[in-house]
């Protein structure tokens, strides 16, 4: 997980994952500041089931 800051200045949380086939990915998790780091990680936690 990581903090992703465009050219613009917006700021979004971003989780980079690998599938099983090998193929990459980026889900979008949120922006910051209304997402915090702890909100972000707590939404992967409980996603993971």
């Amino acid at each position: 997980m990581y903090l992703f800051v465009k050219p613009n200045g917006v700021k979004t949380w971003r989780l980079k994952y690998t599938k099983p086939s090998g193929k990459e990915g980026t889900l979008i998790i949120g922006n910051y500041p209304i997402v915090t780091a702890n909100l972000s990680r707590s939404l992967l936690i409980s996603d993971r089931g």
